[in-house]
C-alpha cells in the first residue's frame, strides 16, 4: 500500500510496483515524480525486491532535484533502508565512477582531483567527467560490472533532457543487465537544447531499452485557473495530452472565486514593473503567503532582469535568495549544515535550524551515549560562540572570523560523519571545496548586505523569495509565481523551445500566475552589448493566459 495519504492513479501503481521490465513514465508538471519514485523505493524495499545488501541509484540533472529525490526517499523509507538509497546528478554519478577507477585515465586525472567550471592542472571541469567515466567503462570491464553488482534498480528523473553522452552512459552501465530502470520525463518540458539534449530521448530509451510507456496524467499542483493555461499550451505542443476542456471548468460560483489568480501586466518600462511587482509581493507577504513561497522568474539573466525590484523588495525588508549562486553551494549537503549553522549565530533564535543540526549530530550515532555526547558538545559551542559573540570578542560580519567558526563547527560534526551525507565527500577535497563554496556564498551576501541579519535571510530557502531562471526551477513548486519579460528579446530558441521554456515556467504555481512584459527593459548599472532596450510582447504566450486573467490585480 502507498504510504498514509497518498493515492497513486493507476498507471503510477503500476509504475510504483513493476518488477519484470523497464518503465517510462510520460508524466507532466505538478503529476507527482518524486513521490512516485519514493514509493517505487520503498515498495521496493519493503518487499524484499531489493533485499540488502543490493541498492538503489538515482540520476538526476540537478543538485537539488537529487537532494529532494533522497530527503522523500528517507522520509517514505525506514532509516535503514533509506541507506541504500544512492541519489547522484549525473556529473556526480561520473565522478564516483572515476574516483573508483582512477588508475584507468590516469594520464588525464590527477590524484586527489577536485571539480569546478574550469580544467586545471589539480581539477577537472564539469565537462570532463562524463567523457572520462566513458573513457574508463569503455577500457574496463570491471567497472561496469561492480555497478551492476551493486544495483538491482535504477530511477532517472526529467529524462527528456538526456544528452547523447549521458545516454551512451546510461547504455554501458544498464544496458543489456537485469537491473530494472524507471525512466521519468515530459516532452513538453524539454528545455535543453542548447545543452545538447537528444531531440526524442524518451523514445529512444522506449525502443533502446524495450520500456513500456505508461502516461499519467493529474495535475496535484495547480488550481484549476492555472491548469486551464496550461492545457492551452499542451492543445499546441501535444494535443494527444490536452486535457477536455469540461474537465477544468469550474462547476459551481464558489470554484470560480477558488481557483487561482492568473493576471498579464503590461508597462511602459522595467522601472514601472518593479515599483508594481514590489508592491503585489509586499501585499502577498502581508497577506500570509510566506516569503519562501514567492518566486520571481525570468528565462534567463535574473540578476539584470530583476536589479530593480531586487533593490525595491530589499529596501522593504524582503529579504531576496538568487539561486544561482546559493543553490549550487546550499544544494549540497554540507552546504546546508554550514547555512544553518550560521543562521543560528547570527539569527540567535533558529529552532528550525538548531532542530536540522542536532538530527545530524545524533543521525549515525550507534548508541544514546554517543549521540548524546555530540549533542552535547554542539551545545557547549554553540553556547561559547554566542557569549563571545555577545561580548564583542567575535565580530561575524569579518569573513575571516565566520570561516574560522565554520571550520570550528565542521571539526565538531567530524569527517567521518560528514563523510555519510554524499558519497562525494568521501574525498577530502570535494567535502572541503563544498565547505569553500558555501562559506564563500555566505560572506560575499554579507559583504554586500546592510547587516549578517539581512544577509542569510535572503540565502535561507525558508524565509526568502526566490529568484530564479526556468531552468533552475524544473522540479519546484511555488504558491505565487512572477514571471518577468515574456517579451520576444527572452525567447530566442525557436517556437518549439520557447513553448516548452514557457510551460515549464507557468506550470511552477499552484495558486497565482502574474505575466510581466515592457516595452522599454534600461539597465540600471550596466549594459552589455548585446541587450536590447526596446522589448516586444509575446502575443502567443501571453493570449494563453489572457483569456483566463482573474483580473485582481
Amino acid at each position: 500500500m502507498p504510504s498514509p495519504g497518498i493515492t497513486l492513479e493507476p498507471n503510477a501503481a503500476t509504475a510504483v510496483q513493476e518488477l519484470t521490465c523497464n518503465t517510462a513514465i510520460a508524466a507532466g508538471p505538478g503529476s507527482g515524480k518524486t513521490e512516485l519514485l519514493a514509493q517505487r523505493a520503498n515498495f521496493l524495499f519493503e518487499t524484499g525486491a531489493c533485499p540488502p545488501p543490493q541498492r538503489i541509484v538515482a540520476v538526476s540533472f540537478k543538485v537539488d532535484a537529487a537532494r529532494n529525490l533522497r530527503a522523500r526517499v528517507v522520509e517514505r523509507c525506514n532509516g535503514r533502508s533509506a541507506r541504500r538509497f544512492d541519489s547522484y546528478t549525473f556529473h556526480a554519478f561520473a565522478r564516483s565512477i572515476i574516483a573508483r577507477h582512477r588508475e584507468v585515465v590516469a594520464d588525464q586525472v590527477p590524484p586527489n582531483f577536485t571539480v569546478g567550471r574550469n580544467r586545471t592542472m589539480t581539477q577537472l571541469a564539469y565537462d570532463d567527467l562524463i567523457p572520462l567515466a566513458l573513457r574508463i567503462l569503455d577500457h574496463d570491464h570491471v567497472a561496469s560490472g561492480i555497478l551492476r553488482q551493486s544495483y538491482s534498480f535504477a530511477f532517472f528523473d526529467e529524462f527528456q533532457d538526456c544528452t547523447t553522452q549521458q545516454f551512451e552512459l546510461i547504455e554501458k552501465v544498464f544496458g543489456d543487465s537485469d537491473i530494472r530502470i524507471t525512466a521519468v520525463g515530459d516532452s513538453k518540458q524539454r528545455i535543453m537544447g542548447w545543452a545538447g539534449a537528444l531531440e526524442n530521448a524518451m523514445d529512444d530509451y522506449l525502443d533502446q531499452f524495450s520500456a513500456a510507456e505508461l502516461p499519467i496524467y493529474q495535475n496535484h499542483r495547480s488550481l484549476k485557473r492555472l491548469r486551464r493555461v496550461q492545457n492551452a499550451v499542451i492543445k499546441v505542443m501535444a494535443p494527444a495530452a490536452a486535457l477536455l476542456d469540461a474537465e477544468l471548468a469550474s462547476q459551481t460560483a464558489e470554484e470560480v472565486t477558488s481557483d487561482g489568480e492568473v493576471d498579464v501586466l503590461g508597462f511602459a518600462t522595467a522601472t514601472d514593473e518593479a515599483k508594481k511587482i514590489c508592491e503585489l509581493i509586499v501585499r502577498d507577504i502581508t497577506l500570509g503567503t510566506p516569503s519562501s513561497e514567492i518566486a520571481i522568474l525570468t528565462v534567463h539573466e535574473p540578476d539584470l532582469i530583476g536589479e530593480e525590484l531586487v533593490q525595491l523588495l530589499t529596501d522593504r525588508g524582503v529579504a531576496v535568495r538568487h539561486e544561482q549562486s546559493a543553490q549550487d553551494a546550499f544544494g549540497e549537503p554540507v552546504g546546508e549544515l554550514i547555512l544553518d549553522m550560521t543562521r543560528l549565530l547570527i539569527l540567535g533564535h533558529a529552532p528550525d535550524e538548531y532542530v536540522r543540526i542536532s538530527e545530524f549530530m545524533t543521525r549515525f550515532c550507534v548508541d544514546e551515549e554517543q549521540a548524546h555526547r555530540r549533542l552535547r558538545r554542539f551545545d557547549q559551542f554553540l553556547k561559547d560562540t554566542r557569549a563571545e559573540t555577545a561580548s564583542g570578542l567575535f565580530d561575524l560580519s569579518e569573513a575571516k572570523t565566520l570561516e574560522g567558526l565554520i571550520f570550528e563547527f565542521l571539526k565538531i560534526c567530524q569527517r567521518q560523519y560528514l563523510s555519510r551525507l554524499s558519497v562525494e565527500y568521501t574525498d577530502d577535497l570535494a567535502l572541503t571545496a563544498a565547505a569553500r563554496a558555501a562559506i564563500t556564498v555566505i560572506n560575499d551576501a554579507i559583504s554586500q548586505s546592510d547587516s549578517p541579519r539581512t544577509a542569510v535571510s535572503s540565502l535561507s530557502q525558508d524565509d526568502a523569495v526566490r529568484l530564479l531562471t526556468v531552468h533552475k526551477s524544473k522540479g519546484l513548486e511555488f504558491d505565487h509565481v512572477y514571471f518577468l519579460a515574456v517579451e520576444a528579446e527572452c525567447f530566442f530558441k525557436g517556437a518549439d523551445a520557447g513553448r516548452s521554456t514557457y510551460f515549464v515556467g507557468i506550470s511552477r504555481a499552484r495558486t497565482k500566475l502574474v505575466l510581466t512584459h515592457v516595452q522599454q527593459r534600461v539597465l540600471v548599472s550596466a549594459t552589455p552589448y548585446w541587450w536590447k532596450p526596446k522589448r516586444h510582447r509575446l502575443h502567443e504566450f501571453l493570449e494563453y493566459a489572457a483569456v483566463e486573467c482573474s483580473g485582481n490585480l
